[in-house]
């Protein structure tokens, strides 16, 4: 649909309005071949995944901001769905309610799920897109960078606006909506997906940590572009990294790819230092990736700064904490990420310890 919908409004004009990168599986040309299919007919409310689950739990209908940014539908300057992008493509309004902030009562759950599990609780809105938590869960101040490192990487820093540049798109930057109306200026980067993949056609033969071992012992220089959109889906991962690099043994191509992640978090840690106009003396690593002691020590090495690694749950950590926020168990974010400090393994690691 990208053709068909940038005829339609222009991705510049797109993203000067909501700030959100491109990628093919953005809401707005999924609703847009919805709309060109008919499977939109007929359709009374959008709700994205998150907001499902809460309407089956409660038979409350809420549209959540921190996920709803991610559409590409909602304005970065009145965090609203915006009109003009509705109505250019031609979504009925009746679709799309206000959006709802990370910390408001969604409901209690219905009676005939109350009886099953024996009380009623209430559900709680968390920020329900995924890195939304977790970046809440990041002992983050003063507006330091993060790298949430899993299956995808997501490196980026919080800010009180959003950036929709000229310089921020080209760098394809989003801007995906935070508490409080903030956001996270962040971009994709291909993460552990290459290694999980590598495990998969081994047969899972070898764990995560025997696979970090194995590379501990085989350094080598050579590294690869991990943004090559060759490794996004190849029919075998380890012919196409061995393309980029050579038939090597497996410990070596497995510090080939932790290296090569390490220097494109490096290059996405200076764009992002450029796209925001200031300089960071660390980055904080949060989520699974982060148990990859060997990464977080050749990602220190490639930004020639202190990484701060943990808490590894950052996403589970993230949303109970906005949950306790929203029931005054806890007076605010930056006391949140006190006690996530003290209450979690967070470990410094220089980038002259390799």
């Amino acid at each position: 649909m990208k053709s068909e919908a940038h005829a339609v409004m222009p991705f510049e004009t797109l993203y000067a309005k909501t700030g959100i990168q491109y990628a093919p599986f953005n809401t707005l040309y999924q609703l847009a071949d919805d709309k060109k299919t008919g499977r939109i007919i007929g359709a009374k409310t959008f709700l994205m995944l998150p907001d499902y689950f809460d309407f089956l739990l409660t038979g409350v209908k809420k549209q959540e901001y921190t996920n709803a940014t991610s559409t590409g539908m909602v304005n970065a300057v009145t965090h609203k769905w915006d009109d003009e992008i509705l109505s250019a493509f031609g979504f009925p309004k009746s679709l799309f309610k206000t959006l709802s902030q990370p910390g408001e009562r969604v409901g209690e759950v219905k009676e005939e799920i109350a009886q099953e599990i024996g009380y009623r609780p209430t559900v709680i809105l968390p920020a329900t897109h995924d890195t939304a938590s977790a970046v809440l869960a990041a002992p983050v101040s003063g507006g330091a960078p993060y790298l949430s490192s899993g299956t995808w990487s997501l490196l980026g820093a919080e800010v009180p606006v959003a950036v929709t540049s000229e310089s921020a798109r080209k760098s394809n930057f989003s801007n995906e909506g935070s508490l409080g109306f903030t956001f996270r200026l962040q971009k994709n980067i291909i993460g552990l997906w290459i290694i999980q993949e590598i495990r998969k056609e081994l047969k899972e033969d070898y764990s995560f940590a025997e696979l970090m071992r194995l590379a501990e012992k085989n350094p080598t220089d050579v590294t690869f572009d991990v943004s090559d959109p060759a490794f996004l889906a190849p029919k075998s991962m380890l012919e196409a990294v061995e393309s980029r690099i050579g038939k090597r043994s497996l410990g070596e191509t497995c510090y080939a790819v932790f290296s090569s992640l390490a220097k494109g978090y490096a290059a996405a840690l200076a764009e992002l230092e450029e796209t925001a106009g200031r300089s960071f003396d660390r980055l904080h690593i949060i989520g699974g990736g982060c148990q990859n002691e060997l990464l977080s020590l050749l990602t220190a090495k490639a930004i020639g700064r202190k990484v701060i690694s943990g808490p590894v749950e950052a996403t589970a950590i993230g949303n109970a904490v906005m949950q306790m926020i929203a029931t005054g168990e806890i007076e605010s974010l930056a006391a949140a990420r006190e006690i996530i400090k003290e209450s979690f393994e967070i470990k410094e690691i220089g980038y002259d310890e390799i």
